[in-house]
């Protein structure tokens, strides 16, 4: 992501990080899968799957944050703050 924000300057260069998000296939599984699915992020800040519109939000805001560049936004509960 920085190299490509150094090669496209004065265009800016971002990327998105996503952590576990919920898709249209993990809503039409049984409880007891998702729920022993979602255990996997029970160590996290957030304890649960991020849902596509969570996700949405950073490409958006990187889109409209006309000051930013060669950054990489993670969007994932908080995981990497769980070691």
């Amino acid at each position: 992501t920085v190299g490509t924000a150094k090669q496209l300057a004065p265009w800016r260069g971002n990327a998105v990080g996503p952590g576990g998000g919920a898709s249209e296939s993990e809503h039409s599984l049984s409880d007891s899968t998702r729920k022993a699915g979602e255990a996997r992020y029970a160590f996290q800040p957030l304890p649960r799957t991020g849902e596509p519109d969570e996700g949405a939000e950073a490409y958006h805001y990187l889109m409209k944050a006309g000051y930013t560049t060669g950054q990489i936004l993670q969007v994932d509960g908080g995981s990497m703050l769980s070691g």
